[in-house]
């Protein structure tokens, strides 16, 4: 689960300004 979540947080950051 924490990996999950990590890569959400990832991906958030890198889809956030686009």
């Amino acid at each position: 689960m924490a990996a999950s979540s990590r890569r959400l947080r990832y991906q958030s950051l890198v889809v956030g300004p686009v």
